[in-house]
Formats: structure tokens, sequence, C-alpha cells
């Protein structure tokens, strides 16, 4: 089944790109670790998924609408992939103005996303007709600017009521908590409300949260952009490429993932955690870890403190795997509505590693979730992004209204004082909106709060 990729702005672009160059080099990985069979099924399934065959160039062609109010990031994307061997972009698919949005969610929204709406019908029209069958369409954007926020926001709204019947999920990309753009929070505010009504998922991206990532684990002195888009990249591909059935697992579309991830209207946003991110002249001398370890290690990224459980005093995910995995009567889990662990590498065997085990072993969930639908464990032995052993885990857990808390906070302080808000009004979008949006953000992070209610201690 195929997705259509929709990329908004100048982030959502990058990171689209980011996306289908990982994909591509997964498909031409010389080293699968599967056997020849396995491989072709693995590529196909790939291609069908995300790309189209142009076999007039010999190359994969992404599945993917570009969208952008400046020309720049798109044209510089469709030139550096004109001379890609593997994959390239349809230019006929892409829907560009010039002059930006302003960093102006109501400018995005109200003006630009309009005057765009036509020209991407018509390319969601040209990919949507070379899909045998649509599962779905994936947009993927920033909150902070005017173009990902705001022309993002008001796409995705009109497709939704084009393409009911059809799974929407997003990509969002917080920004940095000390952005350089001082209407973020309002620009993020005013995103997660309108996208919450269309979206049957959202996975939360946090930059803040993958700059640590980068500087703990990989060791990089400086991060850039392009760092960030790579490991958002890698997180995506990793959740969202082929599975396979197995003695001890099942085979998941990306429309069952979304299904099982967000399976509660109240409940629709999920993050990705992922291990072992090893610096590249460290893999030449460690031997890799064990099954068991990584399952145990993705399990400890649920901890948090049972004294304060709005505060995660270890993010376990910015630490390696170890074998010394204690866990202390001060720490608990966070309660979720829904955990999905993917594996995906070599020599994983049942009788050695049983991760329903791990994450069943004290409950993690509400007691009106059902235990077989809370936890479920997906694999493929087909090796990953030139390692033996990955692990994604996507979670659907109480913590995940802390970067919403933040975004309402900072909006609110703002608002109250009425800073900046003739930049809004002038495009119509009054202040009505704007506590609209506060209203049903803040129930959202209530709801997601109250979970807390159900976590379990662990002695």
């Amino acid at each position: 089944m195929a997705l259509t990729t929709i990329q908004f702005g100048q982030c959502g672009n990058q990171v689209g790109h980011e996306l289908f160059s990982t994909l591509a080099k997964d498909i031409f990985n010389p080293k699968p670790g599967v056997s020849s069979y396995d491989n072709e099924i693995y590529v196909e399934k790939t291609v069908t998924q995300w790309f189209e065959q142009d076999f007039n160039m010999d190359k994969l062609v992404a599945r993917s609408v570009l969208v952008d109010t400046e020309n720049k990031v798109v044209q510089d994307l469709l030139k550096k992939q004109s001379s890609n061997c593997h994959w390239g972009y349809n230019p006929k698919t892409c829907a560009l103005q010039s002059g930006g949005a302003g960093n102006n969610w109501a400018m995005g929204y109200q003006k630009k996303g309009p005057e765009l709406l036509e020209s991407v019908t018509e390319a969601l029209r040209i990919q949507n007709e070379k899909a045998d069958r649509l599962a779905g369409i994936l947009s993927i954007m920033s909150s902070a600017g005017g173009t990902g926020s705001g022309v993002g926001s008001f796409i995705m709204e009109n497709m939704h009521d084009e393409f009911s019947k059809k799974v929407f999920f997003n990509a969002l990309v917080l920004p940095f908590e000390e952005g350089e753009v001082v209407t973020q929070s309002y620009n993020t505010l005013l995103t997660l409300a309108k996208i919450w009504n269309v979206s049957d998922g959202t996975l939360l991206l946090q930059n803040d949260h993958l700059h640590s990532m980068l500087v703990n684990l990989l060791h990089c002195k400086s991060v850039g952009i392009g760092d960030l888009n790579s490991i958002i990249g890698l997180k995506m591909a990793g959740s969202l490429q082929p599975l396979q059935t197995t003695s001890f697992s099942s085979s998941m579309s990306t429309t069952d993932i979304i299904s099982h991830i967000a399976p509660h209207p109240s409940f629709k946003y999920f993050s990705v955690k992922s291990s072992p991110h090893t610096p590249r002249e460290v893999k030449k001398f460690e031997g890799g870890y064990q099954w068991n370890i990584l399952s145990k290690h993705m399990r400890q990224m649920l901890r948090i403190n049972s004294l304060n459980p709005g505060s995660v005093t270890i993010d376990w995910e910015l630490r390696p795997p170890s074998t010394a995995q204690s866990v202390h009567s001060l720490h608990q889990f966070s309660c979720s509505i829904a955990n999905l662990l993917i594996t995906r590498g070599v020599g994983f065997a049942s009788t050695q590693c049983t991760p329903g085990k791990d994450f069943r072993e004290k409950p993690l969930h509400p007691c009106w979730v059902p235990e077989e639908g809370a936890f479920l464990h997906c694999h493929q032995n087909r090796r990953f992004n030139d390692q033996d052993k990955f692990a994604f885990l996507l979670t659907n857990n109480s913590q995940l209204y802390t970067p919403l808390n933040t975004v309402v906070e900072k909006a609110w302080k703002m608002f109250t004082h009425k800073a900046y808000m003739h930049q809004y009004t002038r495009f119509g979008v009054l202040e009505e909106e704007f506590v609209d949006a506060f209203v049903k953000i803040e129930s959202v992070i209530k709801a997601y709060k109250e979970l807390n209610g159900s976590e379990v201690t662990c002695i």
C-alpha cells in the first residue's frame, strides 16, 4: 500500500529529503543480512510504499509533494537529486510561491494556504493516480515558522475533507525552546490545535532532545540542521519500513501502526525512541549489543521520577545501552496508552529475548486499555542503517504533555500582554481563535496528565 508525503516549508522539505535519502540507502544496502528472496520482497514493499519507478531515468521517484512559499530550498533539492543515480523528485509535484510567510501562522493559513491550494491539489492528484492503492497521507512540517505551520494546517484541513477515508498522520518538528522566531509559541499552539481534528496520529519531534542525542550519543561537536534532519529521517524510516511475520511477532502496515499507537481520539500524540546510536569511529571497535539488553534499554526509556512525575531525572535515550539496569524504588514508569517495539536486524531469538515480558512485567498502561493492545512487538530480520541490530520504540505515554505544556505557558504569557497580536489580527485571526486553541490544547494536556494517576511504582 502506498503513502503520499507532503513536505511543508524549509524544515519539512529538508526533513522529507533526509527521510527519502535514508529509505534509498536502506533499499540499496549491499549487506542486507537476509536471503536474496527476502531482500527482494522487502525492497518491493519499500518501493511500493514510498516511491514510483521511473524506467526512462532508471531511478526511483519519491511519492511526495513539495510545498513552500519560497523557491530556494526546493530548487536546491531538485538540483541536488537530478544528479542522484538512485532517486529523485518529480518537478511536476512541487507547489511553490515566492516571498515567504513571514514566520506568521496567520499569513500562512489565511493568505498563502488558499493561494497554494489548487496547485497542491493538482500535485496530489498526479501522485495519487500513480498509486495502485493509497493507504494514507503523511505530512512533514515544522511548527515554528509560517509555511510549515500555517500553510500546512490549511492544506491538511482541506485534504482531509477530500480524502476523509484515508489515514492522515503528521511528523511535527517542535522548535528549540530558545528559538530564533519570537512568535514560535503562537505558531506552534495554533498548529497543534488545527491539525488535532484532522490527524489520526502526530509524531512529535523535539529539536532540543534531538540536539542532546547528537551531542551525548554521537559526540557531535558542532550540531547543524543537517545533523538534526538526519536523526529525524532515521527515526521515521526505522518506524515505518516493512516488517515481517515471524514465530514471535506479526507484520504490521503503516496504517496498522498508526491505529495501534493512537487508538483513542483523546490521545493522538506519540514519540519515537531509538537505540543504539554509536559514533562511526567507535563502531569499528565495539561488538554490538545483545537483543535482550536493547529490549530492556528501550523499556528504561519510559522511566520517570515518582517524587516528581513531571520531571525526567535521567533521559535514558541519551545513554547507551547497559547491562546494569536496576530500577530504584524512587522511579516508576510513565503510563502508556500504547507502546510498539520494532526490532530490526539479525540473530533475534525469542528464547533469549522476550520484550513482551519486559514491557508487561509491571503494568505500564491504564486499566481501561486491554493488555493485548497496550504493547506489541514487531521484527524485521533485515539489517538497518548498516547495523546488525537496531530498536525503535513508538510510545504514546503521559509524558507527552511536557512539551505541549511548555508551548502553552510561553504562548499564554505573550497572549495576556497582547504581544505581537497585531501580526495575526491583520490577517483575520482574532483573539477568539487563540482562546479556542488554548482550550483545546489544555484539554489534551489535562488528559495526558491524568494518566499519571495510573502509573505504578516499581520496587
